[in-house]
Parts: C-alpha cells; sequence; structure tokens
C-alpha cells in the first residue's frame, strides 16, 4: 500500500471530467493535434501521434496529449487537483494497513521544496507525469469511483471479525462512503463511452473477456540502472471496470518496467474472465470452514 508511481494517462479520464465539468469542453469539442503542443513558445511537448481533429471520446481512445494538455492548461493546477481529490488520487483508501496518501504536484508542494512552478508542470500534470505519485491501490479506488460515478467508498480487507470458533460475529465491516461527486449524467456518460472506446481496441486483447468492459492505460518512464548503466524504461499501467452497463468490479493493473501499457491488456481481461466465469459457475457458495477439493 506505500508503492507509488506516477499514473500516465490513467489519469485522462479524471482529466476530461474537470474539462467537462468546468466547461471547458463539451462532447462537441475538437481540439487538432499536430503531434506537437504548442500553446508555449519555450516549452512544447509532443505527443504520441499525429491525431487530428479530435473530440473527447476519440482523445482517450487515442490517449491524444495535445488534447490533455490544452484542456488541463485551461483548467488550471488548483482546479485539477480538486478533481482527483475527489477521485481519491493523493488520498488515503482506509485499508486496514499502513498506507502512504501518495502526492499530489502542486504550486504548494513545489514551493515547499524551494522549486517554481511553471505552466510545463499544469499540463503535464494532465496526463499523469510530474511529482504525481499515485499507489495501485489508489488506482483501483480511482477506477472504482468512476464506476460508481462518483461515489468514493472506504476500502477494505476486513469483512467481518469472528470468534475462534465462527459463532459469533466479533465486528462487522460496514461501507462507508469517503465522498460524493456530483457530476453531470451527461458527462459521465461521455467518459464512460471514451473508456469502453479502449476497452474494445484490438491492441488490448480484450477478447476473452465475457462482459462488456470499460478501460484507460497509461505509460512512464523511468530510469533504472541495469549492469552498471542509465536506462530509461516504461511502467506500465491500466484501470478498468466490469459490467460496462453495471459495474461490479473495478481493478487496476500496475507493471514495473513493462515497456507498453498495453501488456497490462491481457491480465486485467484474465481478471475480470475468472471473476465473472468464477460467478457464472457457481452454482452454490461454500459454507464456512468447508473443506475446497
Amino acid at each position: 500500500a506505500n508503492s507509488f508511481r506516477q499514473p500516465g494517462s490513467t489519469i485522462k479520464p479524471a482529466v476530461a471530467m474537470a474539462g467537462l465539468e468546468e466547461g471547458i469542453v463539451t462532447s462537441s469539442t475538437k481540439i487538432k493535434c499536430k503531434g506537437i503542443y504548442t500553446y508555449y513558445e519555450d516549452y512544447q511537448p509532443g505527443c504520441l501521434g499525429v491525431h487530428g481533429s479530435l473530440d473527447l471520446k476519440w482523445a482517450l481512445y487515442h490517449s491524444c496529449n495535445i488534447f490533455f494538455y490544452e484542456t488541463s492548461r485551461l483548467v488550471g493546477i488548483e482546479a485539477l487537483n480538486n478533481y482527483y481529490t475527489m477521485f481519491g488520487l493523493g488520498e488515503e483508501t482506509g485499508i486496514e494497513v499502513p498506507e502512504s496518501s501518495g502526492n499530489l504536484d502542486s504550486v504548494e508542494y513545489r514551493t515547499e521544496r524551494g522549486e517554481l512552478w511553471t505552466p510545463g508542470l499544469t499540463i503535464q500534470a494532465g496526463i499523469g507525469h510530474g511529482d504525481n505519485m499515485f499507489t495501485p491501490l489508489q488506482l483501483a479506488v480511482y477506477a472504482s469511483t468512476i464506476a460508481n460515478r462518483g461515489v468514493r467508498y472506504k476500502t477494505h480487507v476486513i469483512d467481518s471479525v469472528k470468534s475462534g470458533d465462527f459463532s459469533k460475529t466479533i465486528r462487522e465491516t460496514e461501507t462507508q462512503v469517503l465522498s460524493k461527486a456530483n457530476f453531470k449524467e451527461e458527462n459521465w456518460d461521455l467518459v464512460f463511452e471514451g473508456m469502453k472506446m479502449v476497452a474494445e481496441a484490438d491492441y488490448l486483447k480484450f477478447q476473452n473477456c465475457p462482459v462488456e468492459c470499460a478501460a484507460k492505460t497509461g505509460t512512464t518512464t523511468v530510469e533504472k540502472t541495469i549492469n552498471g548503466a542509465l536506462v530509461e524504461i516504461n511502467n506500465g499501467f491500466i484501470i478498468g471496470f466490469a459490467p460496462y452497463e453495471d459495474p461490479e468490479i473495478a481493478v487496476a493493473v500496475a507493471i514495473e518496467c513493462a515497456g507498453m501499457s498495453t501488456y497490462t491488456g491481457p491480465i486485467i481481461a484474465d481478471v475480470f474472465e475468472y471473476y465473472f466465469s468464477e460467478k457464472n459457475n457457481q452454482e452454490t457458495s461454500l459454507s464456512e470452514n468447508t473443506l475446497i477439493k
């Protein structure tokens, strides 16, 4: 619960929601991607492709940096971080073990470190880079909050505590809502549709998933010393939930040195396949203390 990394492009559904709720973008807004972000003269980061004119759903599908650079610039870092917080990013989950709250990159955070906040840091925050650092569990909570359309629950691994002979329930964990974001339903619909398009992409290899899913991938670059040499290696991430229409399960996968985020696709697809196949195949629940053969 204490290992944290940059989330990469998994952050983009939250940025999309921030842009929609702030009135920065709508369903019809299109931003042109020429492969380079040219708003600033002295800082012009790139995109992984040249995507042309994109609306929000296709920007999520292609994970277009240019679209989200511009959206995050217009939203601003303070408002952006408010939305991240509502999704549980940079917040403790409440799990029953020691955990890190991670870190939200901000003006205050940089000032404490004796650093100057620059506009480039805002747009990097909009693609999950900079000093935004979150745990895999926080990413799972984030995915769950999207699936629940803004309702964020306290995380637990303990369902109940029983007496030694299982005759008494000493304590039972109750569901607890930590926050609720009252965003517009049409905005949730747009984010859902964009994430569904990602899950339907051939490169994610979701073909074996027994239900419709929604997902978003992410990649970040880290430096590692291998055989005495400093090399750049990519970490891969994915968040997702299923079924698409009535979500029951939310998952986050993080793979260090994955090479590409697309390698996370088969893993989350296997989780969904196992979850729903087990659910469909299990006719009766086993009672406690039953020997499983």
